[in-house]
């Protein structure tokens, strides 16, 4: 069998829209093409006495849209009407079943993050319906800057740029929210929708309350045994930059919270993960993939922002989220932010993933590497890429992963003895 993800379409799916997968060794699976993912359940392959994900949560409408993006990307091979579709084999000699290639093909930079090049090359396969607007920020990625006018010019569409700047005070917090007002007026005029101050007000208020949650789940979380796949996590920074505010992610949150007080007591070494996850490695599965000997705690991406502002001023709310956002500004803030949330998740260790192209990330990660370790907590920079598997690396990856976990536990070992040591004397 070749590896990859093999999708089925029930024959209820049309009218119930669900989708169902089948992928080894996955408990959540994730039908990703870098821009958008379909989340589904499927049966647990590990024995927990907690959900890891929600039962009750609900589902995100799947209806047509995966079927129509395989079919009209060229991803896929119909076997029959209820036959497998096999998606993203290792079959790379057909250049078509990569957006990015397609990116790349038309000149886009090889150096460009794959997410973006990804982003473009379904834009220019037409997989992306043409948008009434585009909207964007020069926040935490440089790369959007090429990205979105980009997009606009070839969609013919409106375009309205945030600027963020990098210092964090209140007159650039004020400067900011003055562009969202102008950017309220903007929307209104593009879909034809009124934006209400009460609505906003209404939004930022749950949005303050989850973020309060979210925290709170992870320091619950610190003496706490939670078998993790390596999609979890990312789920979790997804839902609380594209969901936050709404009443779905506010109940998500609350029965993360009511899992984690189910949870046994901790086991295995605790990881922070700076960055993305490839969850598509086999040597990092193999490490960190419902392993009780090691499980990824936290994830710097969920952690978006700081629940610290006024709902009251919706304008300004949202302004200082993106002023003071962790990304925002030097790298020593996103670092110290790193260590704040890695010791609350109570981190044996981090791992600061490069993603390719990702110049914040790579640029930072030996100040990060000197930073950290000054405050105690080891940490491991490890090269690879999160959406194009030919930057994976596997060989190098399993061999630097394996040796930085063997470590950690190698110290635990010798701090243990030393300690039995001074209590004999």
């Amino acid at each position: 069998m070749n590896k990859g993800i093999w999708l089925s379409v029930h024959p209820s799916a049309k009218t119930a829209g669900c989708i169902h997968f089948w992928c080894i060794q996955m408990d959540l699976s994730t039908l990703s093409t870098g821009f958008s993912t379909g989340i589904v359940k499927k049966a647990p392959v590990f024995p927990r006495c907690f959900p890891l994900f929600p039962l009750s949560f609900p589902h995100f409408p799947v209806k047509q849209f995966i079927h129509g993006v395989l079919y009209r990307a060229d991803l896929c091979e119909n076997q029959g009407n209820y036959g497998p579709l096999h998606l993203f084999s290792e079959r790379k000699s057909n250049p078509k079943i990569y957006f990015l290639q397609q990116a790349e093909n038309t000149g886009i930079s090889e150096t460009l993050c794959s997410y973006h090049k990804t982003f473009i090359g379904a834009a220019q396969k037409k997989v992306l319906p043409k948008p009434k607007c585009i909207v964007y920020t020069n926040l935490t990625c440089d790369a959007n800057l090429l990205t979105f006018k980009k997009l606009a010019k070839m969609y013919e569409v409106p375009i309205f740029a945030i600027d963020v700047p990098m210092q964090q005070n209140e007159d650039n917090v004020q400067y900011v929210a003055d562009q969202l007002r102008k950017l309220k007026d903007f929307i209104e005029e593009c879909t034809g929708k009124k934006i209400t101050d009460e609505t906003l007000t209404e939004r930022l208020r749950r949005s303050k309350r989850t973020l309060e949650k979210f925290a709170q789940y992870e320091k619950e979380s610190a003496d706490r045994y939670i078998p993790a796949d390596l999609v979890t996590p990312l789920y979790a920074g997804m839902t609380n930059n594209l969901l936050l505010g709404t009443e779905e992610e506010e109940t998500y949150v609350d029965r993360l919270l009511n899992d984690v007080k189910k949870a046994p007591a901790k086991k295995g070494k605790k990881i922070y993960w700076m960055h993305t996850i490839p969850f598509w490695s086999d040597a990092v599965k193999n490490e960190l993939c419902f392993q009780e000997k090691a499980q990824i705690v936290g994830c710097e991406l969920s952690r978006v922002c700081e629940p610290d502002f006024d709902p009251e001023k919706p304008y300004e709310a949202m302004a200082r989220r993106m002023v003071y956002h962790a990304l925002n500004g030097s790298a020593i803030r996103r670092i110290e932010a790193g260590i704040c949330h890695a010791k609350e998740t109570g981190a044996d260790g981090v791992v600061w993933f490069g993603h390719w192209g990702c110049k914040h990330t790579l640029g930072a990660a030996q100040l990060a590497k000197r930073k950290f370790e000054e405050q105690g907590i080891p940490l491991l920079i490890l090269d690879g890429d999160g959406c194009d598997r030919s930057h994976g690396g596997e060989g190098q990856t399993s061999t630097r992963l394996g040796a930085f976990l063997e470590m950690l536990n190698t110290e635990t070992d010798e701090n243990t003895d030393r300690q039995e040591e001074s209590h004999d004397e």
